[in-house]
């Protein structure tokens, strides 16, 4: 019998390859398409999975390119990598900044460019490009005309919603005090999106461009993320192999990453528990002859998973008496204790240490549980499950983690 989790596992990752594919096809030298889609990277995970080539040298794609600069694509395109320039040097090309001010000059001096059914302020993508290309020349009669021509497109009735949310987001680019717009909350709301539209509000609220209305934020994401997936996954999709693409990826993979490490102490515990597998090319010369290579070693683990670890930081006195914990996750309000055994006799050392801990962390709330590692140098393995058992019976103690020091690492 087919298990569910893994049907559903395989559909996702379908899902997720097929929209990578779509994006691959955009990562080409500046291609605007692909440009955005690394825009809308902000976590690299696209990067590290294809590697982006869609950045070139502003200077000479401009000079290579100049015949075209009067037409709002090729501007759109010069504005992404100025964007690009100055977000990697702080600074941007002072000779191209010069090429790109007049060519935006003539797209301000256009009229009625609503009225025009093949206008460029109708293409959401060369929206954005301008945007960024005027965000980074700094002129401000430009980004005074280009706030100015946003908010006439979101007002506008006949404004497609992709777009409106596209105008949205390019004002709070030029304009942090745009921030927040207000949006319905409802789950009929959701089912009335599209996918790309669905996916691109999840991305503006998870960055404040847009605030969620008379419900609680994170619950709201929730729901929004589980019917963007379900309606991935169940209804016919024409992809539009574009930017959208990218979105859409961005969000599904930063909201199944986050839902892989739920219920977070279940997490903890398994990598925890992995540890002796993990020491399988551990060599002899690398000693760990103490409490704090331990700690070192559950540092490196949790700190390529969780971005807020903190290291020996200070708990509350008990009376005059006070000590640190040796690696705290306050995202769980969890602490992992480490503990090295040596000889038989320092289990029961490490039980009254703990119990010691967890009388000092009661009296205060960002910590609320604690899990225990044991590194056992003595492979006492009689000595564990009483040892496992009692730590386990001890006050906010949700996880003992008992581990024999692997061959390597033990006292020739």
């Amino acid at each position: 019998m087919i298990d569910q989790r893994d049907a559903f596992a395989r559909i996702l990752h379908d899902a997720l390859g097929h929209l990578k594919r779509c994006v691959e096809q955009l990562n080409n030298p500046a291609d605007l398409d692909g440009l955005l889609a690394a825009h809308f990277d902000v976590r690299a995970r696209l990067d590290r999975e294809i590697g982006w080539r869609v950045y070139c040298d502003p200077t000479e794609w401009a000079q290579q390119n100049e015949a075209n600069l009067h037409q709002a694509p090729s501007l759109a395109v010069l504005g992404c990598l100025l964007s690009e320039q100055a977000r990697r040097f702080g600074t941007v090309n002072g000779q191209v900044s010069d090429i790109l001010r007049p060519n935006l000059g003539r797209l301000q001096q256009r009229q009625n460019v609503f009225a025009l059914p093949n206008s460029w302020v109708l293409q959401p993508g060369v929206v954005l490009g301008v945007t960024l290309g005027v965000r980074a020349v700094t002129e401000p009669s430009l980004t005074s005309w280009m706030l100015t021509l946003l908010q006439e497109g979101i007002k506008r009735p006949d404004t497609p919603f992709f777009s409106r949310l596209v105008y949205g987001y390019a004002m709070a680019l030029l304009d942090n005090s745009y921030f927040p717009q207000a949006q319905p909350s409802g789950s009929e709301y959701l089912s009335k999106c599209s996918i790309p539209e669905l996916a691109f509000i999840i991305w503006l609220t998870g960055r404040g461009v847009l605030e969620v209305r008379d419900q609680d934020e994170i619950d709201w994401l929730d729901n929004a993320n589980s019917s963007l997936i379900r309606r991935l996954l169940t209804e016919t999709y024409c992809e539009e192999r574009n930017y959208k693409a990218a979105v859409i990826w961005e969000v599904i993979t930063s909201y199944v990453e986050a839902r892989s490490r739920y219920p977070s102490l279940d997490f903890v515990s398994v990598v925890l528990q992995n540890f002796p597998a993990a020491m399988e090319r551990w060599k002899s010369k690398w000693k760990v002859g103490d409490e704090y290579d331990v700690q070192s070693l559950l540092w490196l683990i949790l700190r390529s998973v969780f971005d807020d670890v903190r290291y020996e930081e200070c708990l509350p006195k008990m009376g005059r008496s006070g000590q640190r914990y040796d690696i705290g996750l306050p995202q769980l309000g969890l602490i992992v204790e480490a503990k090295y055994v040596r000889e038989v006799r320092d289990f029961q050392r490490v039980v009254d240490d703990i119990g010691k801990d967890s009388a000092q962390l009661q009296p205060q709330s960002t910590f609320t549980s604690i899990v225990v590692f044991v590194y056992d140098e003595s492979c006492s393995v009689e000595q564990h499950d009483w040892v496992h058992r009692t730590l386990e019976s001890i006050a906010l103690v949700k996880r003992a983690i008992i581990v024999c020091a692997p061959s390597a690492c033990r006292p020739r």
